[in-house]
């Protein structure tokens, strides 16, 4: 007997179909059904984001017990383990991220199609996000889309011009929240911590300070910096002093600000200085003439999101601050994986 394959909406799905055959010679379907069920699709989003399923729990208005419960009976209906536990996380398998990358599709088809049947003349509400970097907007934009999915009354917008003003840009009720390192605090703000980054250096293969790192010392060290050009991106200006900090040698350390990391790869490459920059994961990979390693002694930079205290205009600005902290920690797991 075989499998019957159903199309559901462009995604297909597999269904395993027992056929009969009646007395009239016609097909038959008997007792036949998906497994996967919207609510699969959620609990597996919810999971991966979280990292956990006591912290996904709330998010699906279930108990810790009947959110295990679903997805015990779930892997043992599909017949495949969904979820790892490295650490104190709960990372998708193989098996788990093909799911939820269907999850993404579905979930968002589902949400664009009640939009427009059910509410075709509301106005969503704007939710406008900006990021203390272009480079941040690489991972950031993706993350917002995700998090539009589960929110069809919020319209999500990139504010671009906002970007490298984005604390002055929240004060003046220009964006609703701002994604940065800056580490000034405004009692007129309210802040959550997201995430932390390794800050790394970006190194032509030529360069005399490529050659002398081994296996035991990978990394250059920040005073071997004091008389090299540093290449960075667009920084704040505490970041800069605490960089100028770190170079300080004879003479203040020279510094070209490089917009495009691209560019600060084919510099470094081309022997025009070496790149300091924040490490993201998944990040594209540089030029094989270049070398991205770890400074020493190591720098993390930390980043928030900060929003007007009060939220005045009653957005969910909390849920959008956990949604961008577990989403940019699930992709530092699987890119470590």
């Amino acid at each position: 007997m075989a499998a019957e394959i159903v199309d559901l909406a462009g995604f297909g799905y597999e269904r395993g179909m027992s056929q009969t055959r009646g007395a009239n010679g016609h097909s038959g379907n008997s007792g036949s059904r998906l497994v996967l069920e919207v609510r699969h699709l959620k609990l597996i989003q919810a999971i991966a984001r979280e990292g956990s399923v006591t912290r996904a729990a709330p998010s699906l208005n279930l108990s810790q017990s009947a959110l295990s419960h679903q997805l015990l009976n779930l892997e043992r209906d599909l017949g495949a383990k969904l979820f790892d536990r490295v650490g104190k996380r709960m990372v998708p398998t193989h098996a788990g991220a093909v799911l939820l990358e269907t999850a993404a599709d579905v979930l968002g088809r589902l949400a664009e199609t009640e939009r427009a049947v059910k509410q075709p003349n509301k106005e969503r509400s704007p939710l406008r996000v900006a990021a203390g970097c272009f480079t941040y907007y690489q991972w950031l934009s993706g993350a917002l889309a995700r998090f539009g999915v589960d929110q069809p009354d919020i319209d999500v917008q990139i504010a671009l011009g906002s970007t490298q003003r984005e604390l002055q840009a929240v004060l003046d009720d220009e964006i609703d929240l701002a994604v940065t390192s800056r580490v000034q605090f405004d009692e007129r703000l309210e802040r959550r911590s997201l995430f932390t980054l390794d800050v790394v250096g970006v190194i032509g293969a030529s360069h005399a300070l490529n050659a002398v790192r081994t296996a035991v010392r990978p990394g250059i060290r920040w005073g071997d910096l004091k008389n090299e050009t540093i290449l960075i991106h667009e920084l704040g200006d505490s970041d800069v002093e605490r960089l100028t900090a770190a170079l300080t040698g004879e003479q203040p350390p020279r510094l070209w600000r490089v917009q495009l990391t691209e560019a600060m790869f084919e510099l470094a490459r081309a022997g025009h200085g070496i790149g300091i920059l924040t490490q993201w994961p998944q990040a594209v990979p540089p030029h094989a003439d270049v070398a991205v390693v770890p400074l020493i002694p190591k720098q993390q930079r930390e980043f928030w999101a900060v929003w007007r205290r009060g939220n005045p205009r009653a957005l969910p600005l909390e849920a959008l601050a956990r949604r961008l902290g577990g989403d940019l920690s699930a992709r530092k797991l699987a890119a470590a994986k």
